[in-house]
C-alpha cells in the first residue's frame, strides 16, 4: 500500500551491523486513540469525517488484494493536517486472484492458537486486538474482506462512545462476547450511529453492510444516512473537523466490567 493516499508508505530500508532501519511516513499527530482517550468520544462531524476516512481507505485496500486484519485505532495515525493514514500491517494478508474475496482459513501459530470455549488459552493470544476481532477468525474460519468492516464496526462505536463495542475483564470473557454479538449502546448513541454499527456487527460475514458489494466499492456503507453530507469525491483534500466531544468521556479504567 505504499504510495497510496491514506496509508503509511515505506520509502526505504538500511541496516548496520546491529539494526534494520526503515524509513516511512511521519505522522506528526500520532495516532487515533490517544484523541478518544482525551476528549471520551467523537462528536458526529468528526465521527463521520474519520469514519468515510476510513471505507476509501478499505476500498483502496480491498480493491489491490489486502485484507488487514488488525484495524483499530491504534493503527489508525494523523499525519500533520489530521488526515487518517493506517498502518502495521504485520497481521495483513493477500487475496489470490482465484477468489477475490477469501484468502485462506485464518490459523494461528500453534503456540499462538486460541480456542474461544476453553479457559486454557494462552494469555497472550491476540495481544491488543481481542476487541477488534472478528467472530469467524475467532471460529477459524476462513478471512474475507469482512473482517475489516466488522472493525469498521467497532472503530465507529469507539469514535461514539469512547470505548470499544466488546469490554470484560479477561480476553476469553471478551471473545465470549464477540461470538454471541453481545452488543449494548450507551444512552444517547446517535441513531444513525447505531444502525451503521448494527449492520456492521453481524455474526454472519456475508451478512455485513457492504460484505455483497462488486468491485471492492462499498456503496451500500457510503449511501447509509449516517454519512448524509460526505462529500466522497476529494475527502482527503478538505480539512478534517475539530475533535470535540460528543457522550460524557469514560475509560476502562474506570468502567467495572462484568
Amino acid at each position: 500500500m505504499s504510495g497510496v493516499p491514506g496509508f503509511v508508505s515505506l520509502y526505504c530500508s538500511f541496516q548496520d551491523p546491529r539494526s534494520l532501519y526503515f524509513v516511512m511516513t511521519y505522522a506528526a499527530n500520532g495516532d487515533l486513540l490517544p484523541y478518544i482517550n482525551k476528549v471520551g468520544s467523537f462528536d458526529m462531524d468528526c465521527t463521520r469525517f474519520y469514519a468515510a476516512e476510513l471505507v476509501i481507505a478499505l476500498e483502496e485496500m480491498h480493491k489491490r488484494g489486502v485484507i488487514h486484519r488488525d484495524l483499530k485505532p491504534e493503527n489508525i495515525l494523523l499525519d500533520e493536517k489530521m488526515h487518517s493514514l493506517i498502518a502495521d500491517f504485520g497481521s495483513a494478508k493477500i487475496i489470490t486472484a482465484q477468489d477475490t474475496n477469501a484468502v485462506a482459513p485464518v490459523r494461528p501459530p500453534p503456540e499462538d492458537r486460541v480456542a474461544p470455549t476453553s479457559r486454557s488459552f494462552r494469555r497472550n493470544s491476540f495481544v491488543g486486538t481481542a476487541q477488534y476481532v472478528s467472530p469467524e477468525v475467532l471460529k477459524g474460519q476462513p478471512a474475507t474482506k469482512a473482517v475489516d468492516l466488522w472493525a469498521l464496526g467497532c472503530i465507529v462505536y469507539q469514535m461514539v462512545s469512547g470505548l470499544p463495542p466488546f469490554r470484560a475483564g479477561s480476553e476469553y470473557l471478551i471473545f465470549q462476547k464477540i461470538l454471541k454479538q453481545d452488543l449494548t449502546f450507551p444512552d444517547g448513541f446517535d441513531v444513525a450511529a447505531k444502525d451503521l454499527v448494527e449492520k456492521l456487527l453481524v455474526l454472519d460475514p456475508n451478512a455485513r453492510l457492504g460484505a455483497d458489494n462488486p468491485d471492492d466499492r462499498y456503496d451500500s456503507i457510503r449511501d447509509h444516512v449516517f454519512f448524509n453530507g460526505i462529500n466522497w469525491c476529494n475527502l482527503r483534500e478538505q480539512t478534517p473537523p475539530q475533535i470535540y466531544p460528543y457522550l460524557p468521556g469514560r475509560s476502562l479504567e474506570s468502567e467495572t466490567l462484568k
